[in-house]
């Protein structure tokens, strides 16, 4: 078995101790280097033992990976997660906001947000049942042609909605719901 690779170490790495279910099994000498740790191939390390290094910084050891050159074993490669990376990922962190109403925006770090313009005509649909207008006839092909639209039904062009126009302006939530639903389904059609 060749242990050049363990006197490299002996010289260059920094030695660790390695500790199994609380208890201490064993110091080595290691590399350690972005989220990994280096042993020579003798050494006794396992997914689930812990390495504190010289600092008293503990990692716990995930999987590791046998090194081969020219087909014979000579080094571990241990991947591991530090005590403080665990701790941060296990920690959540919730932040209630109350803005009123804040319909159609998305607010938080999630990294992703679902525009759904089905959503916006259905709270339409609803606004326009809610509402006791006279015009509540109007209102209702009003969404209708908008969702004739979005479905390609009927192709968008300029002035269709000119014959409401005195519709949307008695009732001028109307439009600013329309043209949340248009932007919405802008936002989601595929190009």
């Amino acid at each position: 078995m060749n242990l050049w690779y363990g006197s490299i170490l002996e010289r260059h790495g920094k030695q660790v101790t390695i500790k199994r279910q609380g208890a201490e099994i064993a110091q080595l000498f290691a590399s350690y280097e972005n989220r990994h740790f280096e042993f020579c191939i003798t050494s006794d390390v396992m997914p689930g033992d812990v390495i504190v290094n010289s600092n008293g910084n503990e990692f716990t050891v995930l999987e590791i990976h046998e090194r081969v050159m020219d087909v014979e074993p000579y080094g571990i490669t241990a991947y591991v997660q530090s005590e403080a990376d665990k701790v941060s990922k296990s920690s959540v962190h919730n932040t209630i906001y109350n803005f009123g109403s804040m319909q159609g925006s998305s607010i938080g770090s999630h990294g992703y947000v679902t525009i759904n313009y089905n959503n916006c005509l259905e709270d339409m649909r609803k606004r326009i049942e809610a509402e006791n207008s006279p015009d509540k006839v109007e209102l209702e092909q009003i969404a209708n042609l908008l969702e004739m639209i979005l479905n390609g039904q009927v192709p968008s062009q300029k002035g269709l909605f000119s014959k409401f126009s005195e519709v949307m302006e008695r009732n001028s939530w109307i439009s600013g719901a329309v043209a949340s639903t248009i932007f919405s389904w802008l936002a989601t059609a595929p190009f």
